[in-house]
Parts: C-alpha cells; structure tokens; sequence
C-alpha cells in the first residue's frame, strides 16, 4: 500500500546507510518533529527510527531514513542557507494487521496537514526491501526539508557617503498554487529582510501590509510543504495586490508569480 499526494522525484536507491557528523541524522529538532507528528496521530503508539523487520510486539510506527540528498539553495538570498532533503520510509506495526493499516493511514493523512512534512507517490523497490533485509509490507516514503542556515560575509565599512531615500509603504497581496494549480492553505508567506509574516488561508490568500514599496526592489518568501520559493514584488501599480504564486518545486527553487 503506498499513499501519495504529489507527483515525487526519481527515487534513488541506499542500500545502506553511513553515518555522517555533518547531518548528524537530525537529531535534534528534526527528530522532534518526526516523533511528535507520530504523537498527535496516536499518543500511545511506540515510535522508532530504526529500519522496519518482519515482527515487533505491540503498537508502533517505524521511520526510517532512507536517503540524504543535496538541495539547491534558494535564490534571491545574500547567502542562502544549506539544505538536503530527507526521505523516510514509515511503516507500522500491531497485533491485528488491520489496526496496523488504519496507523498508517492515519499517519499519512496526519503528514499531508503537516507544512513540514510530504507524502510522495514513489512505490519502495523490491531492491530496497532487499537491502533492507525485510519482507514488503504496506509504508508510504515521507520527504522533509533540512536548513542549516550560513553566517553572512564580514562587509567592509562604507567609505562614502549613503544616500536615504523613502519608500511608500504598500499593500501586497494574492494567492499561492500548489503544481495543481489549487489553493494551498497554511503557507509561510513573509517579506525577505525583515521580520512581517502571514500565512494563507483555507482559500490559499495571504495579505501583507505596510510593504516597503518602488524604489525598494521588496521580495516574498514563501514555504510550504519543506519547499521554498522567493519572488519579487511587482512594481507595476496595481499588481502588488493581485499576485498568483505558483509552489511548482519542478520550476526551479526561485518559482513562478503571475499577475491577475
């Protein structure tokens, strides 16, 4: 039984995994995450991280890291910060093998209302179920997004003198599209630089007021579902309250905006 939700990438085959000091297996708030999405799906199930095995006692949840794969760094950012993608294969266990089922497709539809969290649509190889040494069993792959954010450069003094010019303060608003072209609630959408936020709503609109406007060249950030896109805003009068930004992760991490 896989579950998805969105078209997935390629998936690539891990044998087996190394560690590495430099991801350090998220765990610290990742590993969190992971456990407390597992918790308000059910409190008493058990949670692990290790690899799923054909028997286990009692009621549980395994996740386990498939893959750490590199991500291209956001665009329009002085110094974007590291990211990977990981992906986890989630099994589950229980006495019955119906009340196993139920878990996990709870725990599906749990993730698919997590903005950090993505169900995709990848089948798990009979090679990986292999590498494994396990036998197939029902499981969906869970993909989530890892920042390690960079310290800016050291800047050198100014030596001449700035230049002050005011901005109008604006009015910026619109709608973000998932790659259906539906609306997407519950994404971060705030403005680069400083620190004024919003999220949309259940209809995918946002509005942010109080925008430093034209001569300022002011961009959006937007997140949702371990993807980020950074668009600027349009300095045409009118366009800034109308804009339609598509989260199509396929165009690239700068994205796509449209103008109604």
């Amino acid at each position: 039984m896989v579950m998805g939700v969105r078209r997935a990438m390629p998936m690539i085959e891990c044998p087996q995994r190394v560690p590495n000091p430099g991801v350090m297996w998220v765990a610290g708030h990742d590993e969190a995450l992971l456990e407390e999405w597992v918790r308000t799906v059910d409190p008493s199930a058990q949670f692990t991280l290790d690899a799923p095995v054909a028997e286990r006692s009692g009621r549980g949840v395994s996740v386990y890291l498939l893959e750490v794969a590199p991500r291209p760094p956001s665009r329009g950012t002085v110094r974007p910060p590291l990211q990977l993608w990981l992906r986890y294969l989630v099994t589950t266990w229980a006495e019955e093998p119906a009340d196993a089922h139920e878990l996990l497709l709870d725990l599906a539809f749990g993730a698919m209302d997590q903005p950090d969290l993505e169900v995709l649509t990848e089948p798990v190889t009979p090679a990986t179920w292999t590498a494994l040494g396990a036998v197939a069993q029902p499981s969906f792959v869970l993909r989530m997004s890892l920042r390690r954010e960079r310290a800016e450069p050291i800047v050198k003094p100014v030596l001449v003198p700035l230049i002050i010019e005011a901005a109008p303060r604006i009015v910026v608003s619109g709608v973000v599209l998932d790659p259906r072209e539906s609306a997407l609630s519950g994404a971060t959408v705030g403005v680069v630089g400083i620190d004024h936020t919003t999220t949309t709503d259940r209809r995918g609109r946002f509005r942010l007021e109080g925008v430093p406007g034209s001569p300022v060249d002011s961009r959006l950030r937007v997140r949702a579902k371990g993807v980020e896109v950074i668009v600027p805003v349009p300095t045409k009068p009118g366009s800034a309250s109308s804009m339609v930004i598509h989260m199509d992760p396929l165009e690239g991490e700068h994205g796509r905006n449209a103008h109604t």
